[in-house]
């Protein structure tokens, strides 16, 4: 597993995982079940790994015999894991081993324990449990283990399991502040994840780590993962740069500058001023000071726009039109017509000879909600393709992607990087005139192979390395003089056939907000900076088109801890957020500013981090009363509906209402009025549907509440009852159903009911 994937991940790549992994171990138990007979000189379960001699390799050190009883040593195998499959690995890095797999009859593909067995040294490195909870003993909620608690879980496992490596090993400072997924309703159970990162001469090296997974009720480990190479070396800290030296130039050389960013997955989801670095991932050498940057990359494939078939519509009798039908027909009205479109397609495209226009459709994209129209050609004999975008509205040709035929893809470049700009230019003035004063320098991301490669032959003198077989160019739209990150355009400049074959412009009308009141492109560096973000560790060189990872040297560089340091930084509060937009929270920090000393500061804290209470802006408000907007919105979170939060609470609630529909939360015409107050009784009602008690709650005559609450209709008391048992309101405090509650009591409230779940 890996370490911060979400879990809703791991449980859908698992069975795959399974799978792949029971096939080949299953092969390679019969291949050495016929070791014998091959003549490799031993059994499969003792002396050299079977296959060692004939593949000329060192093969295993320790038998599978062996292997099994380390396994042993950390893990029980229950007694209904009959299916044991054995497997053997060598990879050239990390060395031999033998992969161990059993599994349940009843449920083989769910209920196993893998575990990959370091054939050399006899150390468990490897090691993945899987278990379907007993009906019934499935826990929702919060974790019963404190982050703390489970971290010495994971220390403890990993002395034993390495204990020749631990004293080199240190938790990653990006798990400190790290919640488990929690919900109220059954699923998987929840775990912490935790990551130790090698340490040489106490600088951290992250790609040799030991992943640790916990599970957060019972404190067993339930994967771990061990990579190390030994081989590695390692530059000398000596004469190295100051720490403040190397935050000036970092300073100077990130590029930390105003952006729009989309907030929010809603169509109209508005623009959000924020400070982001050009180069977040800019590494400092710690001893010459020299600036490391990765090289652009171009996504070729990301410009891909799927077409759509059209096809011939009969005369149908007229009817009546409701207001938003007739609202439609008269935008569709203002639309270019198929044939001008296509003409305009045909005027700025060259249509490669051969190519017949086999389908045409209208139709609006998600995001802009402009209409386009699309049209397809297709070469049948050479099997090319080509789409082209023409925007409905304003008669304009925004996109168009060309697939072969061409020259092979062995071809030598016909033409440079400054030719390839030369040509994007030019084909920019013609196609996106109108929009050129608003838009960014075109940057540019040479395109190495696999496909297509083009390797100079051995005569050509000076040679070093392929030429680039194409040119990716981007360009952000301006607002203001502000990049918008989600605007502008990309283009594609193949060099072996020395033509553009893909282009996309991306303009949405949208609202953003002035950059009036800003805080200063320093402080935004500051925040970025703060808590010693910018550290010493050891990093790989980035990579090249050219060069296997492998092959990269190690730096002693400086470098942005990205558990400490913040994705973006609010242009206006000042505030690190995370990659949601969300608060970054330290491991002490709080989400809101308003709750210092306040009694419910711990579980407000909580459930932001658990992202079920959204950040929408700095203070809290813990007295004001809780609207049934809130609640629902952070019920329903809680229920295990969490995407990334909408841009503000009313844009979150409409989605909150559409999943709590789904739930059974809220009811098919069931009035619930955003705005007002929440009741105890509305409290009450929610959270039981929310707990799936829905059914038991409509039982008649089985409740027994104080005289005083008698009276409440029967479909209330069952909820009420429940609500009750559960302790979340105080009877000897006197209680009113109507009564509402603050946002600190209904956030308490959400926390004591996880608490006990």
């Amino acid at each position: 597993m890996r370490v911060g994937e979400p879990e809703k991940l791991r449980k859908e790549r698992k069975p795959v995982r399974v799978w792949a992994r029971r096939w080949v171990a299953l092969w390679l138990a019969v291949v050495m079940l016929g070791g014998s007979a091959l003549g490799w000189g031993g059994p499969a379960c003792g002396g050299e790994a079977p296959g060692a001699q004939a593949a000329g390799v060192k093969g295993a050190r320790i038998t599978l015999e062996e292997a099994i009883a380390v396994a042993k040593q950390f893990v029980r195998i229950p007694e209904e894991y009959k299916n044991f499959q054995p497997g053997y690995s060598e990879d050239e890095k990390q060395g031999v081993f033998w992969e161990l797999h059993w599994s349940s009859d009843e449920h083989p593909d769910s209920d196993s324990i893998y575990a990959r067995i370091n054939a050399e040294t006899g150390e468990l490195w490897s090691l993945d449990q899987w278990k379907t909870p007993a009906p019934g003993t499935a826990r929702r909620g919060l974790p019963k283990l404190s982050r703390a608690d489970a971290v010495v879980k994971a220390g403890e496992f990993l002395e034993r399991v390495l204990p020749n490596y631990v004293k080199d090993l240190k938790l990653d400072s990006e798990d400190e502040s790290s919640f488990p997924y929690v919900s109220l309703r059954d699923g998987m159970p929840p775990v912490y994840s935790f990551n130790f990162v090698r340490m040489v001469g106490g600088i951290p090296f992250p790609e040799n780590s030991a992943s640790v997974e916990v599970d957060a009720n019972t404190g067993e480990v339930r994967s771990f993962h061990f990579n190390w190479d030994g081989r590695l070396e390692f530059p000398e800290a000596k004469d190295l740069i100051a720490p403040d030296q190397a935050a000036a130039l970092w300073r100077k050389n990130a590029g930390v500058r105003l952006a729009y960013f989309r907030q929010g997955e809603e169509r109209d989801a508005p623009a959000r001023l924020v400070f982001a670095p050009e180069a977040r991932e800019l590494m400092i050498d710690a001893r010459s000071g020299e600036i490391l940057k990765p090289e652009r990359y171009f996504d070729y494939y990301g410009f891909e726009m799927g077409g759509a078939g059209g096809g011939e519509h009969r005369a149908m009798k007229s009817a009546p039109l409701t207001p938003a039908e007739q609202a439609a027909l008269a935008e569709m009205e203002k639309l270019i017509s198929r044939e001008k479109a296509l003409d305009l397609a045909r005027s700025q495209i060259e249509i490669p000879p051969g190519f017949d226009l086999e389908s045409s459709s209208l139709q609006q994209e998600y995001f802009s909600g402009q209409k386009v129209w699309n049209f397809y050609w297709r070469n049948r004999d050479e099997e090319g393709s080509l789409n082209v975008g023409v925007e409905a509205g304003k008669g304009q040709v925004i996109s168009f992607n060309l697939y072969g035929p061409g020259p092979e893809p062995t071809g030598e470049p016909r033409i440079t990087e400054a030719g390839a700009r030369d040509m994007a230019s030019r084909f920019l003035a013609r196609v996106a005139g109108s929009y050129l004063g608003e838009l960014e320098e075109l940057h540019v991301a040479p395109m190495p192979g696999p496909y297509p490669v083009y390797k100079p032959a051995a005569s050509e003198p000076g040679q070093v390395k392929p030429k680039p077989v194409g040119y990716g160019f981007t360009a952000a739209r301006l607002v203001n003089g502000i990049p918008f990150m989600g605007n502008g355009v990309q283009i594609y400049v193949d060099a072996v056939q020395g033509k553009i074959t893909s282009y996309r412009l991306n303009w949405w009308e949208m609202k953003f907000p002035e950059a009036r009141g800003v805080i200063s492109r320093e402080q935004a560096e500051n925040v970025f900076l703060a808590g010693g973000s910018l550290v010493l560790c050891y990093r790989r060189d980035f990579p090249t088109p050219y060069q296997p990872p492998e092959d990269r040297p190690i730096r002693l560089v400086y470098a942005l801890d990205t558990g400490k340091s913040p994705v973006y930084v609010d242009a206006f509060q000042g505030t690190g957020l995370d990659y949601d937009f969300q608060p970054k929270q330290g491991a002490d920090q709080m989400a809101f500013s308003d709750l210092s000393g306040h009694p419910a500061a711990g579980a407000v804290n909580l459930l932001a981090k658990a992202r079920i209470i959204p950040v929408f802006e700095a203070a809290f408000h813990p007295e004001a009363r809780l609207s049934q907007r809130d609640f629902l919105i952070w019920l329903v979170r809680a229920s295990g509906w969490q995407p990334r939060p909408a841009s503000d609470p009313d844009r979150e609630f409409e989605k909150a209402c559409r999943q709590a529909l789904m739930l059974g939360i809220l009811k098919p015409g069931e009035q619930y009025s955003p705005q007002e107050d929440l009741s105890k009784l509305a409290l009450a009602r929610l959270v039981v549907r929310a707990l799936g008690w829905d059914e038991a709650a409509g039982l008649a005559g089985i409740w027994s509440l104080p005289p005083g609450l008698a009276g409440l209709p029967a479909s209330e008391q069952g909820c009420l009852a429940l609500a009750l048992g559960l302790g979340i309101f105080d009877l000897n405090k006197g209680f009113d159903p109507g009564s509402g509650l603050t946002r600190a009591e209904g956030a308490s409230v959400l926390y004591q009911i996880l608490n006990r779940s």
